[in-house]
């Protein structure tokens, strides 16, 4: 059996790797192959893996490889202080057997993307992600690049430019339209590579936030105060996202507090709304950030008088805020079919 087509994570140089069934067979460098019992999760946590995963380890006959799409730091260390081997989608390796071991502790770089697009356009630059963002809203409609530009309200061009460099990545395909075989539709196609490769970037913007302290006895008071807020000068624009915000849509995890997106130059009306001090991060109830596309806040929605980030952002906040939001992000990925 050839190892490289049945196993669809990349593997380190010199392993190859097949699954049979719920059973993944390793081989390094043409070696004996060695048995793992397989356990696929979308997010490991400190919880799954101590709950589920090392009592699976203590009855397995053989031992446990653990394959998961996101994972925090600290659910990883516990399964390498227990011998329990894992493989990441992010390109980490720790695989240890009777006369096997791998260990590769790094991410890859970033998502593979074609040599030729290296100078071209970034999808995920500021007001080229609108294209990303509007196609992951709306994940079974299918647009002309005119209609995508009106919606995102950037130029033709741009949309067009955006939309060859999201084809090329493969996360959107292109079909000519029944109606007019000149119009080329445009779909989502792999929603799950494109919010990947666009959360590796927005770990890197490192976006600054300021820590406050409102009053709040919890983020449930901490959202009350938000929407009294909005109730007495609707002109001050602002929008829940993070723990908080997933919340709304489903309460997987309960925030510790609330994280609010406002758009520039907004921060200082809300602050003196709310009567804010700032506080550093252990005292704070609300933390802000800037979020540096105005246009973002007209995909805003009202839920329960808070106004609430959207669908995409909640996700982005969520996938890069620590083990806790893990869960919520993959709750905002169930609710959005992504």
């Amino acid at each position: 059996m050839d190892y490289a087509q049945v196993f669809d994570l990349e593997t380190p140089a010199g392993i190859e790797a097949r699954v049979e069934h719920d059973v993944v067979v390793l081989r390094a460098n043409g070696g004996a192959p060695h048995r793992f019992r397989l356990w696929r999760t979308t997010t490991l946590t400190q919880a799954t893996a101590l709950a589920e995963v090392l009592p699976l380890s203590k009855v397995s006959s053989e031992p446990v490889l653990v394959i998961y799409d996101r994972a925090s730091p600290d659910a990883r260390e516990i399964l390498q202080q227990h011998g329990v081997s894992y493989v990441g989608r992010e390109g980490r390796w720790h695989v240890s057997g009777p006369s096997i071991y791998i260990d590769r502790d790094r991410p890859k770089r970033s998502p593979s993307v074609p040599q030729r697009l290296a100078h071209d356009l970034n999808p995920f630059a500021k007001r080229a992600s609108r294209l990303a963002r509007w196609l992951l809203l709306h994940p079974t409609e299918t647009y002309a690049i005119r209609e995508l530009a009106h919606h995102a309200d950037v130029s033709e061009a741009t949309a067009s430019r955006t939309i060859e460099a999201l084809t090329a990545r493969g996360h959107v395909r292109t079909v000519l339209s029944e109606a007019d075989r000149r119009t080329k539709r445009v779909t989502l196609a792999r929603p799950d590579e494109l919010l990947e490769e666009w959360r590796h970037e927005w770990e890197r913007r490192r976006v600054p936030t300021e820590f406050w302290r409102i009053g709040a006895r919890d983020p449930d008071e901490a959202l009350h105060l938000l929407t009294e807020v909005g109730k007495s000068d609707p002109t001050i624009t602002w929008a829940v996202g993070g723990l908080a915000g997933a919340a709304m849509l489903h309460r997987a995890v309960d925030p510790a507090d609330v994280f609010v997106w406002v758009p520039p130059g907004a921060h200082q009306r809300l602050a003196a709304a709310l009567m804010a001090e700032s506080v550093p991060r252990r005292r704070a109830d609300i933390r802000i950030a800037v979020q540096r596309d105005p246009w973002v806040f007209e995909l805003s929605s009202e839920h329960a008088g808070v106004v609430l980030a959207d669908p995409v952002q909640l996700w982005l906040d969520c996938s890069t805020e620590g083990e806790r939001a893990l869960e919520a992000a993959d709750a905002v990925r169930a609710t959005m079919n992504w």
